[in-house]
């Protein structure tokens, strides 16, 4: 019953990268509610409150931006997402297969770990060129981009379609770049 295989494979296949997306979350999860150096006696909250010091990540993009990536009068939202400590911008747009892309601001110390756990291992996690001074990008983590002392990062929600999905993050990395 070859439709039955197919239809195995195909199940196989989503749980994998079901899998995989879900490993990379949890790993960037905690690299970012790590502790920046227990040996000084740097509480959580003050890592956090250091974070806090950053512009907003909506302030990086502008309306028309917005509207570029996700479709004419996608919105623009903060939230500040208590588990993470981090502020974050939700851009949500009006194109079929593009639901939502999340832009935040990381602590810049963060870089070398999560890059070197991101780039180096098998993740699919591709060095990408002409953003910033050095970026990453892949599927289930966005575009990844620092820029002098800045770290952003800008992803698109995993039910987003691919294809819309690359398309509307790299812009607003670009544009993000373009302001660190």
């Amino acid at each position: 019953m070859p439709f039955g295989n197919e239809i195995m494979k195909l199940n196989q296949g989503f749980f994998t990268s079901l899998a995989k997306a879900t490993n990379m979350a949890a790993l960037l999860f905690c690299v970012a509610c790590s502790s920046s150096n227990p040996s000084t006696g740097t509480s959580s909250a003050q890592s956090q409150a250091g974070a806090a010091d950053l512009t907003h990540p909506c302030s990086f993009i502008t309306q028309a931006d917005a509207d570029t990536a996700m479709g004419k009068g996608a919105s623009i939202a903060f939230a500040h997402n208590p588990r993470t400590g981090y502020d974050e911008c939700h851009v949500k747009g009006n194109t079929p297969g593009l639901e939502e892309v999340i832009i935040l601001l990381h602590r810049t110390d963060l870089w070398d770990a999560t890059k070197k756990a991101m780039v180096d291992s098998n993740t699919g996690v591709k060095a990408v060129s002409g953003l910033g001074d050095d970026a990453f990008e892949g599927r289930a983590i966005g575009y990844n981009v620092r820029k002098g002392s800045r770290y952003t990062q800008v992803f698109g929600v995993l039910t987003n379609k691919d294809a819309p999905n690359d398309k509307a993050t790299r812009y607003l990395a670009e544009r993000v770049a373009s302001r660190l």
